[in-house]
Parts: C-alpha cells; structure tokens; sequence
C-alpha cells in the first residue's frame, strides 16, 4: 500500500523530475490538487489559481500540465474497482464555543482521502470521527498546526497548514471505514469570538 506524503510544489516535482514519473491532478475550488506515485510512496500537494497567475501555477501548467493524466494511475486510491465522491460542505457555517459543530456527516462504507476546510481563523478546533472513533487523539487546534516548518508546511504530519486559513488532512494511507465518517469543529476557547467554516470538502473513495 502507498504511502501518502503531503509536500509542497517544489518537493513533488522535484519528485517527479527524478524519477521520470507523471502527475496525476484534478482541478477543484481554485485549486489544482496534484499526486506523484513511484511504487510504495506517493507525494500529494496543491497549487491555488490565483489572477494573475502565480509562480507554480504558471511552472505546473507550462511544464506539467499537459502531460498529466495520461497513464493509469497505481494510487492506493484510484484502481479502476473505485471512483471518488467529493461533497462539499456547507458555507459559511458558525463554529460555537460552547459545542462541537458536526459539519460534515456520511453514513455508509468506502475509504477516506481527503479533507479539506478554509475558516476564518486558525483558532479552531478539529476532530475526525470514522466509525463513530477519533482518528485525531485528542482532537487538534488548527493554529498549532499553523506554526510547523517552512511556512506553516509539516511535511509528514497528516494535517497540513496550506496557507491563510487553509487546512487539509491527508493521511498518509488511505482510511477505511465502514458505518459513517463524521466531520466536527469548533472555535478554540482562546479565540475572540465565534469562527466560521467559510468552505470546504471532504473527498471519499467508494468502491463500485
């Protein structure tokens, strides 16, 4: 099984370069959402489309764009048995102190990939429930998250501060579940008032 490894654009084509490898990308919310597959490992990353056009942005579409795709991909997951499901999450939604808001819930089976969120301050709180259990122990403060490495990037931890107030958790395996995946924030106790979700998606693979 693949390793998932969440890394900037330099890394990931760095990544690439190397070993001779193609991207595989989908565009989504302002974003271009990238992996790099080379046996066990797989690096993923994001580039946002801004206007005009920034650095990576205009490096990935000259460069890589148009060679992406092309070829089947070996991630864990995308096999051909499976297809992917990306709901949004509902905008603008208030995150109260006082209580856990469930922003995000989904009953069934299939295997979590991604989430993705934007708030209105890192001063939020983060739990993942798969299968009614906390994959986050204990759950998390984004604005931790926002103070490791090179501008906020922890390479190998799987929640990744992409900038602003942009998270994204990625395990670095894919994680089955197989009742219900459960998305829950709330505004840290040590904000200034109540923080907004102010969008978001959360990215499942289902087996067909």
């Amino acid at each position: 099984m693949a390793e998932s490894i969440p890394t900037d654009w330099t890394t990931l084509k760095a990544f690439v370069d190397d070993r001779k490898l193609f991207i595989d990308w989908v565009e989504f919310d302002e974003h271009y959402h990238l992996v790099a597959v080379d046996g066990s490992i797989s690096l993923v990353g994001s580039i946002r489309k801004t206007d005009p056009t920034n650095t990576d942005q205009d490096d990935f579409e000259d460069n890589y764009k148009d060679d992406g795709n092309k070829r089947p991909s070996t991630r864990i997951m995308a096999a051909e048995s499976s297809k992917y499901r990306i709901d949004h999450l509902t905008k603008n939604q208030s995150l109260p102190k006082t209580s856990w808001t469930t922003v995000y819930t989904y009953t069934g089976s299939g295997r979590l990939w991604q989430v993705w969120v934007d708030v209105t301050s890192n001063k939020v709180d983060f739990k993942l429930e798969i299968d009614t259990t906390e994959v986050i122990v204990p759950e998390i403060n984004l604005d931790d998250v926002s103070g490791f490495g090179d501008g906020g990037k922890a390479i190998m931890l799987p929640i990744v501060h992409l900038g602003s107030s942009n998270f994204a958790f990625t395990p670095h395996q894919a994680i089955d579940f197989t009742t219900k995946v459960e998305l829950k924030l709330r505004t840290n106790t040590a904000a200034t008032g109540d923080k907004t979700l102010t969008k978001g998606y959360m990215c499942l693979v289902k087996e067909s």
